[in-house]
Formats: C-alpha cells, sequence, structure tokens
C-alpha cells in the first residue's frame, strides 16, 4: 500500500480549505467594514439636518411643485 499519494491529496486538499476559509474571513471582514463605513457616512447626513425644524407642510407652501404626484396633496 502505497501511503504518499493518499497523503498528497490529503495535503492539497487541507490547503484548499484553508485558502477556502481564508477568503471567506476576507470577504466577510471587507463587507463589514464597507458596512461600517456606509452606517458613518449614514449618520454624518443625519447629523447635517437640524432636527424640528424642516416640516413638509412648510416645504409643500414654499415649493409645491416638487412634491406633485404625491397622494394628499391640494394644489391650488
Amino acid at each position: 500500500m502505497q501511503v504518499k499519494p493518499v497523503l498528497s491529496k490529503l495535503k492539497y486538499t487541507l490547503v484548499t480549505l484553508a485558502v477556502s476559509l481564508f477568503a471567506c474571513v476576507f470577504l466577510l471582514v471587507n463587507i463589514e467594514e464597507s458596512q461600517k463605513a456606509f452606517n458613518k457616512s449614514l449618520e454624518e447626513s443625519r447629523e447635517r439636518a437640524i432636527p424640528g425644524v424642516y416640516r413638509d407642510e412648510s416645504a409643500r407652501s414654499f415649493e409645491p411643485d416638487a412634491f406633485c404626484g404625491e397622494p394628499g396633496i391640494d394644489v391650488n
């Protein structure tokens, strides 16, 4: 019985599994980092708006054409 071909196949299998695992971890980390960057930019955009200042009614009275086609709007 020859042991070397079996060990060689086992080695290649383990190397392939290790490379696949590394690739999966790498992709997972990259996706997580990009999600964190997206959430950070989303939070920054929320901070730009001043709470309590914007109201739909005042925006519609100021520029009603921007809301055309939305339900519940009476443009005279």
